[in-house]
């Protein structure tokens, strides 16, 4: 079954790119190019990706709730396999993007053209590569079958996924300027003040809760690892939640409260230029 399960995320994920890839060539061919086609279906494939996780987590959260050490859910390794080759497929179709981006490393050699790729995504390697190495092996073989519940809290996670890319595809669409991005921004600030930094007292109130102690007695009542582990997590997304707002708050007082000027998108060959935002 675990096996099955890889195969089919494996021939998913690639699949529904090349298909969203196809249908942008098909409708938007003569508005976009192909790097902007390219990134466009590679966020598309992200969200999917997340709206999947968000949903594996809001059921084995629901189903786990009454007992959140012991109840178990097929769902919380079972998608845990199914999305293991998403990562590896992501780091192949960003390499995918960034090389019809930059026409002129065509003519590098393949380590040049690796070494450039790899500093502008250092964050989203860094994440593709730490998160199947130590997540992975973790939610399927060294926790014993103990805590579905806190694996589907961090599928919770992922609400914040598909924001972001929606984000990234109304840069591409040069919609920065529009109604629309700076709701956008909002939804974000939402999803990751709720999904990602207030997700950890849930986790913590919800043991407390199932342990009949208060909330403030609860980081000295668990293990030691799981205090440290958590407090890696947060602590990177209270900072891009951070930066979040600060490009909200600049955004919002351009648009609306100085006077309108006219400044021009950066757009390297017609793709617009974002550097490291996949990270978050």
């Amino acid at each position: 079954m675990e096996v099955l399960l890889v195969l089919v995320g494996g021939l998913f994920f690639p699949s529904l790119f090349f298909l969203v890839r196809r249908l942008l060539d098909l409708t938007y061919g003569a508005r976009l190019n192909q790097g902007q086609v390219c990134d466009i279906a590679v966020k598309c494939v992200t969200a999917t990706q997340g709206i999947f996780a968000s949903i594996s987590g809001v059921i084995v959260v629901a189903h786990c709730y009454q007992n959140i050490l012991y109840d178990r859910h097929w769902l919380a390794t079972g998608y845990v396999y199914f999305a293991f080759p998403y990562f590896y497929y992501d780091a192949w179709a960003m390499y995918q993007s960034h090389w019809l981006r930059y026409p002129y490393i065509h003519e590098q050699s393949f380590h040049q053209r690796l070494l450039h790729f790899l500093r502008e995504r250092t964050l989203t390697m860094f994440h593709h590569l730490v998160l199947p190495i130590i997540f992975v092996p973790v939610v399927v073989y060294f926790r014993n079958g103990v805590g579905d519940f806190f694996i589907g809290c961090f599928m919770l996670f992922e609400p914040a996924v598909p924001v972001l890319a929606f984000r990234n595809i109304l840069l591409q669409l040069n919609m920065k300027d529009s109604t629309l991005y700076v709701v956008n921004g909002v939804c974000l600030i939402v999803a990751f003040a709720v999904c990602r930094v207030l997700m950890f007292p849930f986790m913590y109130w919800c043991y407390a809760r199932q342990r009949g102690i208060s909330l403030w007695r609860t980081p000295g009542e668990i293990p030691i690892k799981c205090n440290i582990g958590c407090a890696i997590i947060l602590v990177p997304q209270i900072y891009w939640m951070i930066m979040i707002i600060k490009k909200a708050q600049l955004l919002i007082h351009k648009k609306y409260v100085k006077p309108p000027t006219s400044e021009a998108v950066p757009i390297c060959n017609g793709y617009v230029h974002e550097g490291n935002s996949k990270g978050l």
